[in-house]
């Protein structure tokens, strides 16, 4: 690239001139270049002119691509819950181990999520007690008994919450796995509890409905 200075004589920049990227090519280097930085450092000391340079563009592709950080933010998390799902095809689908729940794509998404609801973000595109939640439906998958369709939005919730703190937190606490597989079990003991005791809790809902 060759500029002119005011005195008229030129000089060269030796910057290297950087070439035609298409939009989806970018994409993908950006979400790339993001999860690879996620996984060295915290999320708020991540600056959008280190994604790009590492993906090797601009900043302004970040603008241009996804809108702003925090579209990059909310698709990098859509993108590690996709590899999550990958993965558990890999191992086998609804019968898989639980292993998946120590995922590490898993672990950076669920933390991305809460980070950016703590930032103030109502993340669309993403959320770890959504109906697709991959570590919840394993877990269902391993339990007996069938459930009315209000005992079984609850119970998923109520996993899926324990699997995001899980996931938010595990890096911060020592999980020995006999533990964990020990917590499963309980779980799972949970819902054949409410399996058979249906009747019971329809009866426990009505009392502590708020009254009008």
């Amino acid at each position: 690239i060759t500029t002119v200075a005011s005195t008229h004589h030129e000089i060269t920049d030796e910057r290297p001139k950087r070439s035609y990227v298409r939009k989806a090519q970018a994409r993908e280097l950006l979400i790339n270049a993001a999860i690879d930085l996620f996984r060295e450092r915290p999320f708020s000391q991540v600056t959008t002119k280190e994604i790009a340079d590492r993906a090797g563009l601009t900043p302004v592709a970040i603008q241009s691509t996804f809108g702003g950080q925090l579209g990059l933010y909310e698709v990098v998390a859509q993108t590690l819950i996709d590899n999550v799902g990958v993965a558990f095809a890999e191992l086998g689908g609804a019968q898989a181990n639980l292993g998946i729940i120590f995922h590490p794509d898993l672990t950076l998404s669920t933390r991305l999520v809460a980070w950016l609801r703590g930032e103030g973000v109502v993340v669309n595109a993403f959320t770890p007690l959504g109906e697709d939640n991959i570590p919840v439906n394993t877990i269902r998958a391993m339990s007996d008994g069938d459930l009315d369709p209000t005992l079984e939005r609850v119970y998923g919730l109520l996993i899926g919450y324990a699997v995001t703190g899980f996931a938010t937190f595990a890096e911060a606490n020592t999980f020995p796995v006999e533990d964990v597989a020990l917590a499963v079990g309980l779980i799972r003991q949970f819902r054949q509890f409410l399996a058979d005791n249906q009747e019971q809790l329809r009866s426990l809902d009505q009392r502590i409905q708020p009254r009008g």
